[in-house]
């Protein structure tokens, strides 16, 4: 995983093993693979890489992006759409006649999620629905030649080359103009490397492909048929979503509280595809515990909601025993005092 300026920092703290470290906890938003999307589970903050990616010199794979029948040109007042059950040749009138209900046509090549024309067929009728003001600033970022490494510029951007999806990410708390790392992996059977345009055919019914979380993160193939789909929760932190709440109590905080002393640092550089020139330092997926809160099986990568909490856990174990220590020292503090006292009397 490329290691962003936040988690090394929080890795630095582990390193601490200090009185009084103090632990953020962050959100969430960065990309991840295409993967067959399966059940909701708590989402990840930050991606530990795997070493598929093909070779760079591989020519992107732009065909996710064909908008054949489609086109990227302004709604055409004077074509309503005729009822046919294919999206039409460029984006519909708002509110015209459609016939199949549930038909979704997405226009545009902006390989960002989320940053191009979606119509869909609401009942008898199109509703359109366009980017967010300020999710998609600038024009629409064109994708490398080849293969990229290093640094990238535009978070959210989704790139193919051959069955190698690429995604522009910077961790989970990102914004738009923000820089991030290049993270490359294979793509799951049955996925396109990159998110399909909605409305362009698919080739097996039922199959999903999460590229992201929240709305709009991940593809279903329905009717023969791509459709945008949720690909599964954002961290969120309201009670509201939330069900089996269970408080830590402090037999468990002190528990995750050894485990974090013994977690084991590590720096290295990154290989193949993912090489950028730089040292990163962090932990290691296969080192951690069986089960532990900093490591996210289904995905393969680092829990850093999970990791930075466990953090906070080990700052409360800590301040409990400093708490302790204290006590333990005024006592005998009063001890000695006594002691003094009754030397000055000459009764000692």
């Amino acid at each position: 995983m490329p290691s962003f300026p936040r988690l090394a920092s929080l890795s630095r703290l582990v390193a601490l093993g200090a009185p009084g470290i103090l632990a953020l906890a962050v959100g969430c938003g960065g990309v991840t693979s295409p993967t067959a999307f399966e059940e909701d589970s708590s989402p990840l903050e930050d991606s530990t890489l795997d070493d598929t990616a093909v070779d760079d010199t591989t020519p992107p794979d732009t065909a996710v992006y064909d908008t054949t029948p489609q086109d990227t040109g302004a709604p055409d007042a004077g074509k309503p759409d005729t009822g046919s059950t294919a999206c039409p040749a460029s984006v519909p009138v708002k509110g015209a006649t459609c016939s199949k209900n549930g038909l979704q046509c997405q226009y545009g090549t902006d390989p960002r999620i989320g940053c191009n024309t979606l119509a869909t067929c609401q009942g008898t009728s199109w509703t359109i629905t366009t980017p967010a003001a300020g999710t998609c600033p600038g024009t629409a970022p064109t994708c490398p030649a080849k293969q990229p490494t290093g640094v990238c510029t535009s978070p959210g951007e989704i790139c193919g080359y051959g069955t190698t999806s690429c995604a522009c990410s910077c961790g989970p708390l990102c914004g738009p103009g923000s820089t991030g790392y290049w993270n490359c992996h294979a793509a799951t059977t049955g996925c396109p490397a990159t998110p399909a345009n909605a409305g362009t055919a698919c080739p097996t019914s039922g199959a999903t492909c999460t590229y992201q979380c929240g709305d709009g993160g991940a593809r279903q193939c329905k009717d023969g048929l791509w459709i945008t789909a949720n690909g599964g929760p954002c961290p969120v932190s309201t009670r509201k979503v939330k069900d089996g709440i269970a408080y830590l109590d402090a037999a468990e905080t002190d528990r995750i509280a050894r485990e974090v002393q013994s977690m084991k640092l590590a720096s290295w550089v990154y290989k193949g595809a993912l090489a950028d020139g730089r040292t990163h330092m962090g932990i290691v997926l296969e080192d951690q515990a069986p089960g532990s809160y900093a490591v996210d099986p289904r995905s393969n990568m680092v829990d850093l909601y999970g990791y930075s909490s466990m953090l906070l856990a080990t700052a409360q174990s800590q301040q409990r025993q400093i708490e302790q220590q204290k006590k333990e020292i005024d006592a005998l503090r009063g001890e000695i005092d006594a002691i003094k006292a009754e030397l000055r009397a000459g009764k000692r």
